[in-house]
């Protein structure tokens, strides 16, 4: 099962936070904008963009598909253990993995990523496990998580997922002048090794 810990970010990476700590909340367009226009909003996709920056990457996702973070990992896994489930994402349609994923702008709400990922539970079997009224829940919750941590990165930036936080891998090359120009945000930091047990 999921570690309910969350242990804190290392510099450059963003907490993921614990799963089901709100309650339910009704689903709604809410990120419609003036006369029904959709809102671009940044979510995560799959890349193969820095395989091989780690030994142990793998990509079994077709490239530009949603993803999502785990729904549960393995009891005693660690980050870099054989399993892999503390160290990849879940593509919403194909539901393989991968350790790569990354930040773009797509036309779509909250609320269309909330029925991708519902739509993503039901064909994954996870809904008879859940009940249909927690399917509808968790995926609302899912989607607006995805967007919170979406938004702390530009579009195009590389990511990983490790146990319980998510970093930068690389810097989208249009930013690179910026970032060197500029003081660096700890958002663009590449990978650090965390030494992270668990």
């Amino acid at each position: 099962m999921r570690n309910k810990r969350v242990s804190p970010a290392p510099q450059g990476a963003v907490n993921t936070g614990a799963r089901g700590k709100a309650g339910p909340e009704p689903v709604s367009p809410e990120s419609k904008g003036r006369a029904g226009r959709e809102i671009r909003m940044k979510v995560f996709v799959s890349t193969p963009e820095s395989q091989g920056e780690r030994g142990n990457d793998f990509c079994h996702v077709p490239e530009g598909e949603l993803v999502n973070l785990p729904h549960m990992t393995c009891d005693g896994e660690r980050v870099d253990g054989r399993c892999g489930c503390k160290r990849s994402v879940v593509g919403l349609d194909c539901h393989f993995a991968t350790t790569t994923f990354k930040v773009v702008e797509k036309d779509m709400t909250v609320f269309d990523l909330a029925k991708a990922i519902e739509k993503s539970l039901v064909s994954s079997g996870w809904a008879k496990l859940m009940g249909p009224e927690r399917v509808t829940a968790s995926a609302l919750e899912d989607a607006r998580e995805l967007n919170r941590l979406a938004k702390k990165y530009r579009p195009g930036t590389v990511l990983e997922f490790r146990g319980s936080f998510i970093r930068a891998r690389t810097i989208p090359p249009s930013l690179i002048a910026v970032a060197t120009a500029e003081k660096p945000t700890t958002q663009f930091h590449p990978a650090i090794p965390t030494g992270e047990k668990n």
